[in-house]
């Protein structure tokens, strides 16, 4: 059974959504994501009716005692620069500055100017997962994390 939340922002601007009972708060950012253009990772989301509660991701809109007509504070937080590292296969450490938000890409692309290696010659891993689309936010690097490249082997 479908459900309508309002979704208020501190400028008093309101949107709404129709979303699932069974929703993760996580899908209902995707979705105010495609609605405002505002990406999920900088939502914050929190139960409006005198509570403040903070709504988590991995909730589902029932489970956190949501009806349809609610509303909720939708706070959408400034991204900052964060620092990481990036070990290279010497095992030398180099300090980078990166935006969340930045694309795995466009990291791929200033790590082979500073650590001098081409497309095709090395990938990148971060705990235990391969960097591959998307941002860097979309796999929870943390500030002072540390991402590893690795070289590809050619065999012959």
């Amino acid at each position: 059974m479908a459900m309508r939340l309002h979704f208020k922002m501190l400028t008093g601007e309101v949107h709404t959504l129709t979303v699932s009972p069974n929703h993760t708060m996580w899908e209902v950012k995707v979705l105010l994501e495609r609605k405002m253009g505002c990406r999920r990772y900088h939502q914050k989301l929190a139960a409006e009716a005198g509570s403040g509660i903070d709504l988590r991701d991995a909730s589902s809109v029932a489970s956190c005692g949501l009806h349809s007509g609610d509303t909720l504070a939708l706070l959408v937080k400034v991204e900052e620069p964060i620092p990481i590292f990036l070990r290279n296969d010497r095992g030398h450490l180099r300090a980078y500055q990166v935006m969340p938000s930045e694309a795995v890409a466009d990291f791929k692309a200033r790590v082979q100017q500073q650590e001098h290696v081409q497309a095709g010659q090395y990938w990148l891993l971060y705990e235990g997962k391969p960097l591959e689309n998307g941002s860097l936010a979309d796999y929870g690097i943390a500030p002072e994390g540390t991402i590893y490249l690795k070289l590809r082997v050619r065999g012959g």
